[in-house]
Order: structure tokens, then sequence, then C-alpha cells
């Protein structure tokens, strides 16, 4: 089995800049984003049409491009996660968490016994279909898969240390725009109690050994303060807002020269 290049990076206390995916499909597109230099994808379910045959064709791609990949899925759902997880995806991200209880789920739905409750299928995607003791497979997949949790609610907000704590969480990742919400300033992702919220979240990332991770927009506005704070999982836009920002200002460079 093949290491987690995010979490490698990660650890290793190396900055890893990857995109996410909202409507591009095919295995062509993580090589085409490999070739501009970024490190992984995250693909998501939650806002999309993506369906799991969808996710997996991106997979095939990114694990082939060398590309790191975890999966926001639409809610905690321990049937899909396992299907994801068996299909190669490396890693995935749930939404809309509340309380550390729901994270437990998350991490026994994600790790094998004796850690979690994942149920087994020794060969095949997430194996690159070698041929594996059991033991050693789950040891490996267990130290090697990603757990993300976003963090976007005032309910886990309020309860962040304790998520943070939680053995088989590997990063926090934050939701400015649902977060903003619940905490009383609905869309003011840029209001100071939000970004003292975000920059708290980083710090007790980093007060408990695990990561920070967040979209960063296609103007790069905050970045270089979420970066000072020790932000090293970075997401650079998304697939729709890159491809709009760079069209729009190529029609506007052209459309000035006539």
């Amino acid at each position: 089995m093949r290491k987690n290049r995010i979490k490698s990076a990660l650890q290793s206390g190396s900055v890893i800049i990857g995109t996410g995916l909202t409507l591009l499909k095919g295995a062509a597109v993580p090589q085409l984003y490999a070739a501009s230099g970024i490190e992984f994808v995250w693909i998501d379910m939650q806002h999309t049409t993506y369906t799991v045959e969808h996710i997996f064709e991106l997979v095939v791609g990114a694990r082939a491009a060398g590309l790191g990949n975890f999966v926001r899925v639409p809610e905690y759902d321990r049937a899909l996660i396992a299907r994801l997880m068996d299909g190669g995806v490396e890693g995935v991200m749930i939404p809309e968490i509340k309380t550390p209880e729901e994270v437990i789920k998350v991490v026994e739905a994600v790790k094998y016994p004796p850690q979690g409750k994942r149920s087994l299928v020794s060969r095949g995607m997430h194996t690159d279909f070698e041929p594996s003791a059991n033991q050693e497979m789950t040891r490996i997949s267990n130290e090697e898969s990603l757990i993300v949790i976003q963090i976007e609610t005032k309910s886990a907000y309020d309860r962040l240390e304790e998520i943070a704590q939680i053995p088989g969480v590997d990063a926090l990742w934050v939701g400015p725009n649902d977060l903003s919400h619940s905490l009383g300033y609905f869309g003011q992702t840029a209001h100071p109690d939000v970004l003292d919220a975000i920059d708290r979240i980083i710090e007790v990332c980093i007060n408990h050994h695990i990561f920070a991770g967040l979209t960063i927009g296609y103007d790069l506005k905050n970045a270089e303060r979420w970066i000072e704070k020790g932000l090293k999982f970075i997401a650079y836009s998304k697939d729709v807002e890159l491809i709009l920002k760079a069209s729009s200002l190529g029609v506007q460079r052209i459309s000035a020269l006539v």
C-alpha cells in the first residue's frame, strides 16, 4: 500500500497545496492539475452531482498522477464512507459535525479494528490490487487513511478542544461560510469575530499536533494571515472559480485591446 501524500507532507512540516473539485469529471482532470504543481485534490459530494462512479474516475486519475485525495461526503454515512475508501479514496471530510460523539463514529467507519469497525476487503483499488496479509494491510491502512473534520457549526466550535483530541482525527477543516452563519454573522466571513474563530481553530490544531485546513480563494484574500498563523494544509480555490476567473480575466484583457 502507498503512503498518504497529504499526511506525509504535513507530518514532515511541509506546506501542501491542493484544490477543490466540484464540477469537472474524468481521470484526466487530476493529471492536468498535477502538471500545474497542485499536490492534492479534495472532491466535493456535498454540494455537487458527483456520483460514486465519478469519484472513482477522479481518484484513478489522482492516484496515477501521484496526487493526494480526499472526499467530502454529504453527511456521515458509514456505508458510503466504506465504499469510497474501498474504491481508493485516501480520506474523507465530514461536514456539519456538531459533537465529539459524531466524530468517534467517523473514526470507526474509516478505521479497521481494533481502532474502528470498518469491514475488511483485503484486495482492491485501496491496495492497488496487491495481495496483502490482512493484519499488515489493516495496520498500514489505519496509519495512512486521512480523517478531516469540518468545523462549521457553533456546536462543534464550542467543543473544539474535545474534537481535536479524538484519536484518529488528522485535521480540522474550516468552513467559513457556514461557520459565520452559525456564529451569528451570516455571510460575513471577514467579520473580526469570524476571523478570530479561524485563528483559534488553527491554534487548537497546532496545540494538539493535528492540522488545520482551509480553502483560500482565487484572490488569495487573507492567505498571508493564515499562513503566518501556521496554516499548512491549503486548498487553492476550486475548479469552477479557477475557470471562471481565468476566463473572465482573459476576456477583459482582450476586450481592452479592441
